[in-house]
């Protein structure tokens, strides 16, 4: 149990010290660790889209581009791009290329579609 605590502390102090180093370039951050909505390192502009988002129970974000995972739920507002991975419900507010999968809803607000 201490072992498992001490890796999830490192994994949340390199994700707080890395959104700093990208928080100058853009609105991309490398990831985000969020327990609950509102209890998360997403510190900060609400408009950033994340590359790695591990929600412990669940989480709200902005937008993905890469891998979001959460035991319960993952809810974006905006575009998804990657995979989602969900226990209960994934949910986007924008379109998503890529793969959603859970145990019960995935849920795309805006459909992709291609043209050509």
């Amino acid at each position: 149990m201490k072992r498992n605590i001490k890796i999830i502390s490192i994994i949340v102090f390199f994700l707080i010290g890395s959104n700093y180093l990208l928080r100058a370039q853009d609105n991309t951050r490398i990831g985000q660790v969020s327990f609950i909505p509102g209890f998360s390192t997403s510190i900060g502009s609400s408009e950033r889209t994340n590359i790695i988002s591990l929600n412990i129970l669940g989480g709200y974000q902005y937008a993905l581009k890469g891998a979001e995972i959460g035991s319960l739920f993952n809810l974006n507002r905006q575009n998804v791009s990657g995979a989602q991975l969900a226990g209960l419900l994934n949910y986007t507010g924008g379109q998503t290329i890529g793969a959603q999968v859970s145990g019960l809803i995935n849920t795309i607000y805006k459909a992709y579609s291609w043209q050509g």
